[in-house]
């Protein structure tokens, strides 16, 4: 998966994280731990993720969604957005 963004926080930390579908809708971190599914912006606010999975991620999600953390703090996390896999 690869994730593009622009006019992001310059130098902010951001997470990806899937989306769950089915009875009960979920997030959970895109890669196996939170620090593979970080990544960060450049000065001017651009950002790049990408990871490469072992299965379809769509068998697991339904989407992903991006999140802030200011300070590096998932406690704090802003949702900037959404959309789907595929």
């Amino acid at each position: 998966m690869t994730l593009s963004a622009q006019g992001l926080q310059p130098g902010g930390t951001y997470l990806v994280e899937g989306i769950t579908g089915g009875a009960q809708v979920g997030t959970a971190p895109f890669a196996s731990t939170l620090a593979a599914s970080e990544f960060s912006a450049d000065g001017q606010g651009n950002g790049i993720y990408s990871y490469i999975t072992a299965t379809n991620p769509q068998s697991q999600f339904t989407g992903a969604s991006l999140l802030y953390l200011p300070n590096n703090q998932i406690t704090n996390s802003v949702l900037v957005a959404t959309g789907p896999i595929g």
